[in-house]
């Protein structure tokens, strides 16, 4: 498929087209997002320090599915020119995807999510090394035990669905566009 082909292919059913290259549904994300919740809320600190673990892996999948909304809204934004973006890998580190998460376009609440997934980083790497490595382990716990990671990852969570609802109104106004409109008719 050519580049004008896989273009009016992912427009005739962009979100079925855009998830499937996720893989992962809203819903799964919402569910797994309700059990952290729970976890982060418990007194225990190994539940904590686990909610926070989890969250950290969540939100690398919660940038994925937003690099492959705003790369595709710019290539449509871009169209006649072409843009070929990179497909993030499975098993990409954190480092990768933050990195193509900086780069992208601006939308809705980039730069807090930005902030925010930075701060839950390094949060996860001050007491899951500490933790592992045994170092202040007592002094960790305490600190663990203290923290309120719900509000936090809510704030995360919460600015994700935004954005996420901001890229799709912007890629249909995008789709609605004389020259996109065009390519689609001359394909029908």
């Amino acid at each position: 498929m050519n580049y004008k082909e896989e273009l009016i292919s992912y427009l005739k059913n962009i979100e079925g087209n855009l998830d499937s290259e996720y893989a992962e549904d809203i819903s799964s994300s919402s569910d797994a997002f309700g059990e952290i919740m729970v976890m982060s809320n418990d007194k225990d600190y190994h539940k904590k320090l686990l909610s926070i673990i989890l969250f950290h892996q969540m939100t690398i999948e919660l940038m994925k599915r937003l690099i492959i909304y705003a790369n595709f809204l710019e290539k449509i934004c871009l169209y006649p020119n072409k843009k070929k973006h990179d497909k993030i890998k499975d098993g990409a580190k954190f480092s990768q995807v933050m990195s193509q998460f900086i780069s992208l376009i601006e939308f809705k609440n980039k730069n807090k999510l930005i902030q925010d997934i930075s701060k839950l980083n390094k949060l996860r790497n001050k007491y899951a090394h500490e933790i592992a490595f045994k170092h202040n382990i007592y002094e960790s716990m305490n600190e663990i035990e203290k923290l309120k990671p719900h509000e936090f990852f809510q704030s995360i969570f919460t600015s994700f669905i935004e954005s996420l609802n901001d890229l799709r109104m912007r890629i249909q106004t995008a789709k609605n566009e004389d020259k996109i409109q065009k390519i689609i008719k001359l394909d029908e």
